[in-house]
């Protein structure tokens, strides 16, 4: 039986293209996706792309069973335009990858509660307009850039855009910054793959200097969390429940399965 490649689902069903068409808001895959195409791919940060050939590829089905999941960001936040991105992407390759939707958190609602187990953005502007964008967890703070949500236009072998992604600093920041437990024990290897791929030679100085100050954001907010954790008090308490889901082989599999809507306010997505 043959196997479905997901980047190549994604460009014979025109998968980009259907997106541009139907949502008014610039979007970008994450997760295991955009991961996979960057460290197989081919940086061009001058160019702002990732250009992967045919031999980067991804199956649609994991070795466990379950689907793949197509993660979007969509930089809006409105709840009309996130839910049009999720429609648009479920008719195009929903029958084979599972689709989910998110976008930027209005500012003045920036509050989770007891729910807070993972970071999300924040953007205190409108669509299309000027703002500031913010990562915030368990009551804590970062201004972002905004180029750490620009989308970066992933770019096979035939010069077709597959999807749009982040750049490899965003993505790497989001491993930092989104979990209450700090970077998850099943990204730990991601998180080093990824680092070495955006800096070789392990230093920031590696780096385009656009893209320094997303990392050193990310960094401060992942250093606020850790401090919060350490003091002992609710922050500390989240993170111990969910540390403890994140040892256990039943969470993860229903969090890559049928079950990852119920646990997305605890499993979080990039």
């Amino acid at each position: 039986m043959k196997t479905t490649e997901c980047y190549t689902l994604l460009a014979e069903r025109g998968f980009h293209e259907s997106m541009r068409e139907v949502v008014d808001a610039p979007y970008a895959v994450v997760g295991g996706l955009a991961l996979q195409a960057t460290l197989g791919g081919v940086i061009d940060w001058k160019g702002k792309a990732i250009q992967i050939d045919e031999d980067v590829k991804l199956p649609a089905v994991r070795g466990n069973g379950t689907r793949r999941d197509a993660d979007i960001l969509v930089v809006s936040t409105k709840g009309s335009t996130i839910q049009r991105a999720k429609e648009a992407a479920t008719d195009c390759v929903g029958d084979t990858l599972v689709v989910s939707t998110f976008g930027l958190r209005p500012y003045k609602s920036n509050r989770r509660g007891l729910l807070d187990f993972v970071g999300d953005r924040y953007y205190d502007g409108d669509d299309g307009g000027s703002g500031s964008l913010y990562v915030r967890l368990g009551g804590q703070e970062t201004q972002m850039p905004m180029s750490s949500v620009e989308p970066w236009p992933v770019v096979n072998q035939k010069d077709e855009v597959v999807f749009q992604s982040l750049n490899p600093v965003a993505q790497l920041g989001a491993y930092m910054w989104r979990s209450v437990t700090g970077i998850r024990p099943k990204d730990k290897e991601k998180v080093e793959a990824l680092s070495h791929r955006a800096m070789p030679a392990g230093r920031i100085k590696d780096l385009p200097a656009a893209y320094r100050e997303e990392l050193l954001a990310a960094s401060a907010q992942a250093e606020k969390v850790r401090q919060a954790r350490e003091r002992m008090g609710w922050t500390a308490v989240k993170a111990i429940v969910l540390g403890g889901l994140e040892q256990q082989d039943w969470a993860v599999r229903l969090a890559q399965g049928s079950f990852d809507g119920l646990l997305a306010s605890v499993v979080g997505k990039q």
